[in-house]
Order: structure tokens, then sequence, then C-alpha cells
């Protein structure tokens, strides 16, 4: 019966079908195997999302305080203003009698002077302003800090330094306590090596000339050398005034 029923399925053709599906699987050495090789990836750049961002706050740069900032010398311009701002402040108690100043520092908007009105005791005068307007906010014989932070004057005007020196020599030359005195102001122009270069503005140019002194600190007294309008290189040269004050 197997017999017939093989010749049959051979002349349907079911019989290479059949035989076929029951052929052996290859080994997996005989099935060629492909191997996908990848793609080089590619360089991504970061995004701007993913970059880090540091900012850094530096401190604002801090202002030296006012009481802290160093006094300079007055210029020449400011000494004459605060000088005749000075005298007409002095005249409501000294009408008639003649008055020098000298200007010895400046801090900002603010100034201080040494006062002697002649035959009287010396006085500090501390002014606001700038330039050729300059007004009296504190005259005092005794400042103290107290007294200047209360007015929001910078401490660091208070100072009996080379300038204020030269000054109080200038003052004893020229209010000669045998004569009437002078009206004026100084400026101390340079201060240098142990010499100081004042000079001289009157009150009254009609009455007397500007001049300048040479003034030598010795010791911290300061010695007036000479004054005149103009000199001659070798008269100083021969009081050993040295070209740094000049």
């Amino acid at each position: 019966m197997f017999a017939k029923f093989l010749r049959r399925m051979s002349t349907t053709g079911l019989l290479a079908i059949a035989l076929s599906g029951c052929a052996p699987r290859p080994s997996a050495d005989a099935i060629p195997t492909t191997v996908a090789t990848p793609a080089p990836s590619a360089t991504v750049a970061p995004s701007a999302t993913a970059q880090a961002t540091i900012t850094v706050t530096l401190p604002a740069p801090t202002a030296t305080p006012a009481n802290q900032t160093p006094a300079r010398l007055p210029s020449e311009a400011e000494a004459q203003a605060i000088g005749k701002a000075s005298v007409a402040h002095l005249r409501k108690d000294h009408p008639t009698g003649n008055i020098l100043v000298g200007s010895t520092a400046v801090v900002g908007e603010y100034a201080v002077a040494l006062a002697q009105p002649f035959g009287s005791v010396d006085s500090y005068l501390f002014l606001k302003g700038s330039a050729a307007n300059w007004q009296v906010v504190l005259a005092t014989a005794k400042p103290g800090p107290d007294d200047l932070s209360k007015l929001g004057i910078p401490t660091s005007l208070m100072t009996d330094g080379a300038a204020v020196g030269a000054i109080r020599a200038m003052f004893a030359q020229m209010n000669d306590p045998q004569g009437q005195g002078v009206t004026g102001w100084f400026s101390v122009e340079n201060l240098a090596d142990g010499y100081a270069k004042v000079i001289f503005t009157p009150g009254d140019p009609t009455q007397m000339d500007g001049s300048i002194a040479y003034l030598r600190d010795d010791g911290g007294t300061w010695i007036w050398l000479t004054a005149g309008t103009a000199f001659f290189p070798e008269d100083l040269d021969s009081l050993k005034i040295p070209l740094s004050v000049r």
C-alpha cells in the first residue's frame, strides 16, 4: 500500500515537495554571514544650551574715603581765591587791621587755610568750594576731628605739616610786631628736599608788589632765607637752594 502511495505522489510532483522539506539544514559554518560595519559616528558639536556658563561678579572698586584722601598743596589760583574769601570772612571781626592768610591744603571740594590778623592769634579756616569760588564753613583756633566730621570736612585736612610750618615762618617775617603788618595771602608753590618756595600776593597790589620767598627746614623750624620779585641763579646757588624747589 505504501509503495502505491509513493508512486502516486511521484506522478503528481508532491513527492519532490515532500522530500525537499525533509532535506537537512546546512550548518552554521556553511551559511555565509554578512556583518554590517557601523558607520563612523559624526562629531556632534555641543549645543549652546549644553555649555556651562560661569558668571563671576567682581566687587566694585572701593573709593578712598574722603577722610583718608591725602591732602595736596593748593594751586596759586586756588590760594588766591581762598585767601580773598578768608580775608572777607575775617573782616567781620577785624574791620580795619591787616590780615595774612596762607592756604595749606586741599582735599576734594574742601580746603584749609591758616590766618593771622595783625596783633591777634592764629586761626584755622576750613572752606568749601572749587576754583575761584570758596566759602568759609568753619573758623576755629583748635580744630578737632569731631568738629570737622559733623560738617563733612575731611579730617585729613588736619595737618601741621611742612606747608603749615612754612606759612607760620612767613607770618613771623611779614607781621612785624614793630610795624602795622600787611594784608595778603600765601601759596606754597614747592616743597622739596627740605626747602620751600612761597608766593605772596598782596591784598592791594597798588600798595606793594607780590614776591617770592625761599625758606629752609632746620629740624622742624622753618628759616626765612630770602625774598624778592626775581633772582639770579647764582644768588640761589649761594643759598644752596636746590633746583627741585626753584
